[in-house]
């Protein structure tokens, strides 16, 4: 199976079960975001958008690691991707992260969530990262 299949199908798996849930299915309409030339993005594609400067720097159209949302669901954006923090439906005493297709369990509050979501952030991008291959 090819990388980009496989996420296609758990980005699909997670926004089913987000909206089953009654949440906004978060990860849909994005696939082709940086695909898209830039004159050609939609009003909310243009605000997801980073751009890199000449010198390599990269600027975030949105605010970065800043959680807002209700109590119930609360989101922030690592590398400029969305990233969920929720109740565990399992365990409702728990709460758990999601990010790019993939979520963590386990904590036993917002705050403790919180503070690990920047650890989880880059254990996903790594994980992705592996499934990179040179040809």
């Amino acid at each position: 199976m090819h990388l980009d299949k496989a996420i296609d199908e758990v980005r699909a798996v997670e926004a089913k079960e987000l909206e089953e849930k009654g949440y906004e299915p978060v990860l849909t309409k994005s696939r082709w975001l940086l695909l898209k030339y830039p004159e050609n993005l939609t009003e909310i594609q243009e605000i997801k958008l980073v751009e890199m400067s000449r010198t390599g720097e990269l600027n975030f159209k949105l605010p970065q690691q800043e959680w807002t949302g209700s109590g119930a669901i609360q989101t922030a954006h690592f590398a400029s991707e969305q990233m969920f923090m929720m109740k565990s439906d399992d365990q409702p005493e728990n709460h758990e992260l999601h990010y790019l297709g993939l979520k963590v369990a386990g904590f036993a509050d917002l705050d403790e969530a919180k503070y690990n979501a920047p650890e989880f952030a880059r254990s996903v991008l790594e994980i992705l990262g592996e499934f990179i291959r040179d040809e």
